[in-house]
């Protein structure tokens, strides 16, 4: 994390929330942050973990991303478009690589611009299917 215009300090903490997001297979929410910090052995108060994410948000390293489930999952904002996948088994969001639907900067017969979509396939994660 570089530090930005409005003077976005860079932390131990908003590093390793940072990294979790990034690293992470697809948008995840405050919960799934806060697990995940925890299988690394970093105990990071959930009132923290919501902070820091606000900040991220603020600051555009981060974007939320809302599905049919209303959670507020979050991702960076510096991959290209896509689509994702929600898991019914499991509840996890996968990021798809590239657009299964490719209307960018299109017009739909009706008349209306297009200038973006979201897509999220749902159905049953490879990881459920193998464990059933």
């Amino acid at each position: 994390m570089k530090k930005n215009q409005i003077g976005l300090r860079k932390t131990k903490q908003r590093e390793l929330i940072l990294e979790i997001i990034s690293s992470a297979q697809g948008p995840v929410s405050v919960n799934e942050i806060a697990l995940l910090l925890e299988q690394r052995d970093q105990s990071i108060g959930i009132a923290t973990i919501y902070r820091t994410v606000n900040l991220l948000l603020e600051n555009e390293l981060i974007q939320c991303v809302r599905l049919q489930d209303a959670v507020q999952r979050y991702e960076q904002t510096n991959i290209p478009h896509h689509h994702h996948f929600h898991c019914n088994e499991c509840d996890k969001v996968y990021d798809l690589e590239g657009c299964y639907l490719h209307l960018h900067e299109s017009t739909l017969k009706e008349g209306h611009l297009v200038n973006s979509h979201e897509i999220t396939f749902r159905g049953v994660c490879k990881d459920c299917q193998e464990s059933s």
